[in-house]
């Protein structure tokens, strides 16, 4: 991950018998979401169970994920919030003020990258 870039992953649980109505959500996020130019991954990924949930989200910088973030609560939140209950979330990068307020309810856990690389894939 570049240092201008920031990113998460929460993980939630589905709330009992809520899978479709969830999986709908989840597609009118998505394409929400692929509208936003500074998002660069924005990756749903659902236990074999249906129960749990982890969404992947990787923004070319703060300026970004702080447009992503209050798309969300404006469209989705309180739709996401009543099918979905958080466990965990972990932030990779550095959040503004902004960010970190938003996400102080879901005490997340703050990772800063110390080392690695990013590998650019090849047009096929």
């Amino acid at each position: 991950m570049k240092d201008e870039q920031i990113g998460w992953v929460i993980e939630v649980a589905v709330r009992r018998g809520e899978l479709a109505r969830f999986k709908d959500l989840m597609r009118e996020m998505v394409a929400s979401a692929s509208a936003e130019a500074g998002t660069l991954t924005y990756e749903w990924m659902l236990g074999v169970d249906g129960t749990n949930c982890q969404i992947f989200e990787r923004y070319d910088d703060v300026a970004a994920a702080v447009i992503h973030s209050r798309a969300f609560d404006r469209k989705f939140a309180s739709r996401f919030f009543a099918l979905a209950s958080p466990a965990r979330l972990s932030v990779y990068g550095t959040p503004d003020a902004e960010l970190r307020a938003a996400f102080a309810p879901l005490d997340p856990i703050y990772h800063a990258v110390i080392g690695g690389f990013e590998r650019a894939r090849g047009a096929s």
